[in-house]
């Protein structure tokens, strides 16, 4: 499906991609009585984000994908602690976990660190690339549910509450807490903040305080009072059935809640094809967030397009020379601003265990603050320009 196509398929779009859809307006958010972004901790005001890398991982579970890659396990929380509260020090206030439902996420080791370490974590649903479910995801029970059980997985998990479990097979077996205990963040000398209070129980997704009751309503799967706030996709090389239902789940919560989806692209996929695939199911340009661009697809001249079709773009390669040099990644982003597509444009760093530094690893959260936004120099990384980067965008981008 090439431009063209896509753009004429969001001319077209159905209202709401589920019958009676009840999302908020996502330019007016008159839906809700104003707009807002929903974190692990509750709601807060777009103008409270800060400064927002809209694409890290903090913390996740080991399970089928570390088996494969070691470094896509992140399950200490004192060790993501050192490097979160680097962040909130250099500057950091807002920060978007990318990692989605039943492939390692730990929803309260998500709100243990947004609370101890007084930094925004905005939390994903949604699906990740087949791997992590084990065995290219075939005979998985979470990959199998029909496309609607999905939506309401992925709704609910947004108006109601994640589930407890990281992975699927775990929750259906004894709805047991993996979570890392509460010495971990005691060992760095925070209290681990507070896990009571109530919870996120009205299906209307108002806000709340954020509070750690668990309550069990979807035949014995555990869930907990913290919400996510967007949904995770994956987006690869081939494109098949699995990935349509899929996709197609995403596009019905999206409509359905309001939320933006993450779009993580592969090397060799087709994200043309997939931007009109959701604008055929009513998913408008401005709740789309196309990842890793500046990695997986060459062509610099589709981002561009994605940005004046009105998706924004997120860039990670930074510092991660098995892909490129940070000259060519300060290229592609003066080339975006150049071209006047700032407004679309967010920057992140994607950190595994092998880059967060409380892990031993390479650069650490705050790197991009005090290091690569200072490589890419005044003349371009002008207050106007970091702003709407890494500020104005991200609260536009995950705001309902």
């Amino acid at each position: 499906m090439d431009m063209d196509s896509a753009k004429n398929a969001f001319a077209g779009q159905r209202v709401s991609a589920t019958k009676g859809g009840h999302g908020a307006d996502a330019e007016t958010g008159t839906a809700h009585g104003g707009k807002r972004i929903i974190t692990v901790a509750g709601d807060i005001k777009p103008e409270e984000l800060g400064f927002c890398q809209p694409h890290e991982h903090l913390y996740i579970e080991g399970g089928p994908a570390s088996e494969i890659f070691p470094q896509l396990c992140i399950d200490d929380l004192y060790r993501t602690v050192l490097d979160l509260r680097a962040y909130k020090k250099a500057g950091g206030s807002a920060i978007a976990d990318a990692q989605p439902t039943f492939t390692g996420r730990n929803a309260e080791s998500l709100y243990k660190l947004s609370k101890e370490c007084g930094v925004h974590v905005i939390a994903a649903t949604g699906f990740h690339k087949l791997f992590y479910y084990g065995e290219g995801g075939a005979g998985n029970p979470f990959l199998e549910l029909g496309e609607m059980e999905l939506a309401k997985i992925f709704a609910d998990e947004i108006r109601v509450g994640m589930y407890a479990s990281p992975f699927y097979e775990d929750s259906r077996a004894d709805g047991g807490d993996r979570s890392c205990d509460s010495g971990c963040i005691e060992r760095c000398g925070g209290s681990g903040g507070s896990s009571g209070g109530e919870r996120y129980g009205d299906s209307s997704g108002s806000g709340g305080s954020g509070g750690g009751e668990r309550y069990d309503d979807s035949g014995g799967i555990d869930r907990t009072a913290y919400r996510a706030g967007f949904i995770k996709t994956a987006l690869e090389p081939v494109f098949t059935e699995l990935h349509a239902k899929l996709f197609s789940a995403a596009a019905r919560a999206s409509a359905d809640t309001g939320v933006a989806i993450m779009i993580h692209v592969d090397k060799g996929a087709d994200p043309l094809r997939i931007a009109g695939f959701l604008a055929e199911r009513g998913v408008k340009p401005e709740r789309t967030i196309f990842c890793h661009l500046d990695r997986a697809v060459p062509d610099a001249g589709l981002h561009r397009e994605l940005a004046e079709w009105g998706a924004y773009i997120e860039y990670d390669t930074i510092t991660r020379d098995g892909y490129h040099s940070d000259a060519e990644e300060a290229r592609l982003i003066r080339g975006m601003i150049s071209c006047g597509h700032a407004d679309r444009l967010m920057l992140s760093l994607d950190v595994t265990r092998k880059r967060l530094r409380g892990y031993g690893g390479q650069i650490g959260l705050d790197h991009m603050i005090k290091n690569f936004i200072p490589y890419l120099g005044t003349d371009w990384m002008c207050a106007e320009i970091t702003q709407k980067l890494f500020t104005k965008n991200p609260a536009k981008a995950f705001a309902i």
